[in-house]
């Protein structure tokens, strides 16, 4: 949340392109990181042969 917030306020604040773009390839790179590691803690759930979305389809 942090670095979102520094690259959605690096112009406004600052009125610099180059820190602007410097801070949103950053945020990039973390949010990259967080969704690997969440996809690592947090599986999506397998689905049997009993879920209603698959019972849905006969």
């Amino acid at each position: 949340m942090t670095a979102r917030l520094l690259w959605k306020l690096a112009y406004p604040i600052t009125q610099s392109t180059s820190l602007r773009d410097e801070l949103k390839g950053e945020y990039a790179d973390l949010a990259r990181v967080a969704r690997n590691v969440d996809s690592q803690e947090n599986p999506s759930p397998m689905l049997g042969d009993d879920s209603p979305l698959i019972m849905g389809r006969y």
